[in-house]
């Protein structure tokens, strides 16, 4: 990788483009697909991290104790 990938001049889609030897790999697997080899793509790699944010506040009585979070 050159500089201009550590740099942060590169965007992440370019870097797995390369990486894969693909164009566009961010409208179809994305990084997530890549570094998972298929198991999770980028679209459920987000709607998953979602619904794990979401458990503390649809189980309050387990985790809001005291009222602080």
């Amino acid at each position: 990788m050159n500089h201009r990938v550590c740099l942060g001049s590169v965007e992440l889609g370019e870097v797995i483009d390369d990486l894969v030897g693909e164009q566009e790999t961010k409208r179809k697997q994305g990084a997530a697909g890549y570094f998972t080899k298929g198991v999770i793509d980028r679209e459920r790699i987000y709607t998953d991290g979602l619904i794990a944010a979401l458990v503390p506040f649809l189980n309050e009585n387990l985790f809001m104790k005291g009222g602080s979070r």
